[in-house]
């Protein structure tokens, strides 16, 4: 079976996650010291990234660590790193959502190209334009030809 777009998004972000979180993890217990747990938790607290392990540290997903970096942006990270970087992150963050996300969304109609293209007429089906020009500019409403004698259908 072959991979799809959905999977190999999915493993980029798993690869992210293995280099971002040593990084981040790094940053945070430098500018936190003691108190990075609890104040991980804080930042987190008013998101759905609560997850805990065994021990009760947060589990820091690829979404999580966006989410830190992003918010800790100004404090921490811009200190070792650039805007572009940051316009990354923003970028990362953004596709992270859309790839988790994308079941959640209503599906497309399927049949709505065909109703379309019938709604349009046997001649603007076939892409021709009627004699007045541009197909969408020929038809007033569904069944309709525009008013155009020389649109059958």
């Amino acid at each position: 079976m072959a991979i799809t777009n959905h999977d190999r998004v999915g493993k980029a972000l798993e690869l992210l996650t293995g280099g971002l979180k040593p990084f981040v993890e790094r940053e945070l217990k430098s500018a936190w010291g003691d108190k990075f747990l609890e104040n991980t938790k804080t930042l987190l607290g008013d998101t759905r990234l609560q997850a805990r392990a065994a021990d009760g540290s947060p589990l820091l997903d690829v979404a999580a660590l966006l989410v830190i970096m992003d918010r800790e942006w100004k404090g921490i990270f811009s200190q070792t790193l650039g805007k572009a970087e940051r316009s990354m992150v923003n970028e990362v963050l953004d596709v992270r959502n859309k790839w988790a996300h994308q079941r959640s969304r209503k599906p497309h109609r399927r049949d709505s190209v065909p109703a379309q293209r019938t709604a349009l007429g046997p001649e603007q089906q076939s892409g021709e334009p009627c004699k007045g020009g541009s197909i969408v500019g020929n038809v007033k409403e569904p069944g309709s030809h525009g008013g155009d004698p020389d649109c059958s259908g």
